[in-house]
């Protein structure tokens, strides 16, 4: 059966995803740009780091439907609503982690691809531990596809507006959050969901997209650019990213080995 196409995706993943337009717009970069650059006849490994509730998860799994596909977070409610989803669902080339990524063990060079959507961001020392476990547990000649903030007046500005929030935040700022996300998304997206993600919206990004992070990705992690574009906005309460996406060639896998 050949993959999903974008109109297939938006019918049968909108009632799971929580933002299914960004959704299939990352569908389309996937299906375009990265998966005809892995090998078809490799029964694939893909993890989905960050997976969140797992809408992106069940479209690369659909999109590459030889792969198996891990779906990672450290938030156990976001688990627990992928875990029932796959149950209605009955998969069996999906599974999901709940944890801390840094302190998960894989198998070395075993993803042939890794998809880290609006995440390492969050995570605090990403630019050092986090992307080299990343550069380690890829594949040689495998894809590593994310997104970040790009160094801008919008984004400063709500850096600055979320620094302000975490100092002083208290009942009545988690309340107003709320409220501004329920005119944002409350026709589509239920209450519990927002309240559980309140605490993100006090969390400034640890990582940009600069000409820094681009060398040390080269330099120190042995990954080479496949491409960058421009992500579309979630929403005026999100930063605005950019979609990267490089690749672990296997002269730099073996670099790497004899280093380690």
């Amino acid at each position: 059966m050949p993959p999903p196409s974008l109109a297939d995706a938006q019918t049968w993943n909108i009632s799971f995803s929580q933002n299914a337009a960004k959704d299939c717009w990352l569908l389309e970069r996937l299906r375009l740009e990265i998966l005809p650059r892995l090998d078809p006849q490799r029964r694939l490994r893909i993890l989905d780091l960050g997976c969140g509730c797992g809408a992106t998860t069940f479209l690369l799994a659909a999109l590459a439907p030889q792969a198996e596909v891990v779906g990672l977070d450290i938030s156990e409610a976001s688990i627990a609503s992928a875990q029932r989803e796959l149950a209605a669902r009955q998969g069996d080339r999906v599974s999901f982690v709940c944890g801390d990524y840094r302190k998960i063990l894989f198998p070395p060079s075993h993803f042939d691809l890794i998809v880290a959507d609006g995440v390492l961001h969050l995570i605090p020392d990403a630019a050092c531990g986090v992307i080299s476990k990343i550069a380690g547990d890829l594949a040689p000649s495998g894809l590593f596809v994310f997104s970040v903030p790009r160094d801008g007046l919008f984004n400063r500005s709500l850096w600055l507006v979320r620094s302000m929030l975490r100092r002083s935040r208290s009942a009545t700022t988690d309340r107003l959050i709320v409220a501004m996300a329920k005119l944002l998304h409350g026709d589509r997206v239920a209450e519990d969901y927002l309240r559980e993600r309140v605490h993100y919206m006090y969390l400034t990004p640890t990582l940009w997209i600069t000409d820094r992070l681009r060398a040390a990705l080269r330099e120190t992690h042995g990954l080479v650019p496949v491409f960058e574009r421009p992500y579309p906005q979630a929403s005026l309460g999100q930063f605005q990213l950019r979609l990267c996406a490089y690749t672990k060639p296997a002269a730099a896998a073996s670099i790497l080995r004899h280093v380690a």
